[in-house]
């Protein structure tokens, strides 16, 4: 069951990712936005503290049975390693800033 409401946009993918159509859900997906997920967009990047790999958090969006709907949150310089999903399809969307892969 879902935390929360999704926005229309958030249904459409899912709506298109549950008919299988994954070429509809990457197209839909190219016009998420923070806000259209209820993720505030950062503001100036302050000096971080501590030692340790900078921290990655997780927001849920959706999950059923068939599919799962989730945000990965990751500062600036922030990895995650290499990895794949057997038997998954994968759609990613970046909402902000830049990506190295």
């Amino acid at each position: 069951a879902a935390t929360a409401s999704p926005t229309a946009l958030v249904q459409h993918i899912y709506q298109r990712a549950c008919a299988q159509d994954l070429d509809g859900a990457c197209a839909a997906m190219a016009d998420l936005t923070p806000e259209s997920v209820g993720l505030a967009r950062p503001g100036p990047s302050r000096p971080r503290r501590g030692a340790g790999p900078p921290r990655i958090s997780y927001m849920h969006v959706y999950a059923d049975a068939a599919l799962s709907i989730g945000i990965f949150v990751l500062p600036a310089g922030a990895s995650i390693p290499l990895h794949d999903h057997p038997g998954m399809s994968v759609l990613s969307q970046l909402l902000y800033g830049s990506l190295h892969v």
